[in-house]
């Protein structure tokens, strides 16, 4: 893994010195090397910048900027590409040299010679810019599923990319305002769905999208090179090749396992991590770490029946218990590490699981995508169980939660309220902007689970899910992989009816007879925890002046509505474990935001 950082400009406001304060900051994502690369004509400065974290081929021989033999193409690349064994064999037998072990000279190499469907060939996870000369373009892409960030800034005369998000604030190049518009939509989900961002005119590069900058007419393309299976229609098949399934999970697995660093596997004891652990397990040649954070409140904890599943599986396991006199450092960390709102509470016990494996391997698996592929969520089956019930409420008297989950159309609008934190129209007092949803993958006449699930997987998993675990994993030093997430795995899984999935609403039942193979039904049932942590009790007891302090902070910055800010604080003080806490941690995530990286 990496961070990358860039820029086209014909206006003279970028630098040198810029590009080389932007790989600065980046510096956690890649600690091992870094580098710079100019290129300067009477009109144009490009520069490209990287920071290497170590994982393929140890050497300097990966050292990037990475330039091609004949100089006419410069790579920059966060990633990893599964299959560069593979592709280095097919590009060899077509006469190309390598100079190096790493899987950066096979993607270059991938592109330069399979140009219009290079894409295609690519099996991994990856954010990348290259600079054509040959082509006169700049080309930026991202990943099919979406699993490392890319973000960019466009006027006519500037092009700047980076890996995260302060690269564009911590630079004096454009005037950082606030969103408000993409503010409206974190408050609803917590996150920011699409290409959104918190600023105004940064935007995210799309899961399976690549942009190209002509450099000769300034003109900006983009296009989408894949898009998640969206096939909801009947016509799916009716059986499953369970044993088909199994081998694609194997596959996608061992080729994670590929590096020439220790890895280890991220273990909430849960059917995905677990099946994930027993079948690396399985097939490593050495006895593979496992990590699991516990909690002192039984509710949260996990650890002990991870620690089972590890001795079962016969892994070398470590576990760290959380420890609430140490709250309020942790959540103020979340405010320093991630440099967009971090509307997700899970981002703490994350944050703890990359520091105690920080201390053991250098690539560690986890098993994000499990329930957005395989149907985890015991609200995807409240919301098509509600769904009969939707419109029963006119929109116009939702004056609350649970009314506005009865007064949406279908299962889609209703699933889509359930997990909201505030409702459309209580954002829309917030933010003082009116937002209609841009958000949708409901179809009468299509699966209606797998709508469910497609949605999850465009948006809550790129823009929560993984955003969340690549700059946990990053601020450490850490590369993520997700094996789950391969994607021909995805294509084939999306492409099952829902019943298949998830027949009479049994949850996860595809991926349980898997995990029942290497692991005892036994040690795997019970009741689902996930990975987040008791936040009404923090804020309500231990935090309680530190968080009114906050809110109260926050409700006198004129940015949202002090007043109804306050309204909803109140009713957190009234009843601290409920829906409110949700409502408080994500005002709190941006109050902590705002103080790091814009006061």
């Amino acid at each position: 893994m990496c961070g990358i950082a860039g820029f086209a400009d014909y206006s003279n406001r970028v630098s040198e010195q810029f590009l080389n304060e932007s790989t600065e900051l980046l510096k956690h994502r890649g600690p091992d090397d870094s580098g710079t690369f100019y290129h300067k004509n009477d009109s144009l400065l490009i520069g490209l910048g990287n920071t290497r974290l170590a994982i393929i081929d140890l050497s300097l021989n990966g050292h990037q900027p990475f330039k091609s033999p004949c100089s006419n193409y410069v790579l920059v690349f966060n990633g990893t590409i599964y299959n560069y064994k593979e592709l280095k064999l097919e590009l060899q037998q077509r006469g190309i040299e390598f100079n190096s072990d790493s899987d950066t000279e096979v993607l270059l190499q991938t592109y330069i010679y399979w140009q219009d469907d290079f894409l295609q060939k690519l099996n991994g996870i990856f954010a990348f810019s290259i600079f054509d000369k040959k082509k006169n373009k700049l080309i930026l892409c991202r990943d099919k599923i979406g699993v490392k960030p890319l973000f960019y800034y466009f006027d006519n005369n500037t092009l700047i990319f980076g890996s995260e998000l302060r690269v564009f604030i911590k630079q004096n190049i454009f005037p950082v305002e606030i969103d408000q518009s993409s503010l409206n939509q974190y408050l609803q989900y917590a996150y920011f769905p699409r290409c959104q961002t918190i600023l105004k005119n940064v935007r995210k590069v799309n899961p399976g999208q690549i942009i190209s900058l002509d450099l000769s007419t300034k003109s900006l393309e983009s296009k989408f090179y894949w898009r998640l299976n969206a096939n909801l229609s009947s016509n799916l098949p009716s059986t499953i090749d369970l044993e088909f399934l199994h081998q694609k999970l194997l596959t996608s697995i061992k080729s994670r396992l590929t590096a020439d660093v220790p890895a280890g596997i991220l273990l909430s004891g849960g059917y995905d991590s677990s099946t994930v652990a027993a079948i690396a397990q399985r097939c490593s040649s050495y006895r593979l770490k496992t990590f699991t954070i516990g909690f002192n409140e039984a509710g949260y904890n996990e650890a002990s029946e991870a620690e089972k599943i590890a001795n079962y599986i016969g892994t070398e396991h470590y576990s760290l218990f959380f420890d609430n006199d140490s709250i309020k450092d942790l959540i103020t960390t979340v405010g320093k590490t991630f440099d967009e709102p971090m509307g997700d509470s899970g981002a703490i016990p994350l944050l703890l699981a990359a520091k105690l494996a920080k201390e053991h391997v250098k690539v560690v698996l986890s098993a994000e995508g499990g329930d957005e592929l395989f149907g985890g969520y015991s609200s995807y089956f409240k919301a098509l169980n509600l769904s009969p019930l939707s419109g029963y409420i006119p929109k116009r008297i939702a004056v609350n939660r649970y009314a506005n989950i009865l007064s949406q159309k279908n299962s889609f609008e209703v699933y889509r309220a359930i997990g909201m934190y505030f409702t459309e129209a209580e954002a829309n007092l917030l933010t003082n902007v009116n937002v209609l949803s841009s958000v949708n993958t409901y179809s009468p006449n299509g699966d209606k689970l797998n709508q469910l699930l497609n949605f999850d997987l465009q948006n809550y998993l790129p823009n929560d899910l993984l955003m969340k675990a690549d700059r946990s994993m990053m601020h450490y030093g850490l590369e993520n992989r997700d094996p789950l997430l391969d994607t021909a795995l995805v294509e084939y899984i999306t492409a099952l009816p829902g019943i298949i999935k998830c027949p009479n609403q049994n949850a996860k039942a595809l991926l349980k007879q898997i995990a029942y193979k290497y692991i005892p039904k036994a040690l795997l049932d019970r009741p689902k925890k996930g990975f987040s942590m008791p936040v009404g009790k923090w804020l309500s007891q231990n935090l309680n002046a530190f968080s009114e302090e906050k809110i109260r902070h926050l409700s006198q910055r004129g940015i949202l509505d002090g007043n109804y800010i306050m309204k909803t604080y109140q009713r957190f003080k009234n009843k601290p474990e409920s829906y409110y806490s949700r409502q408080i941690w994500i005002l709190l995530a941006f109050e902590l935001w705002m103080e790091e990286w814009i006061d």
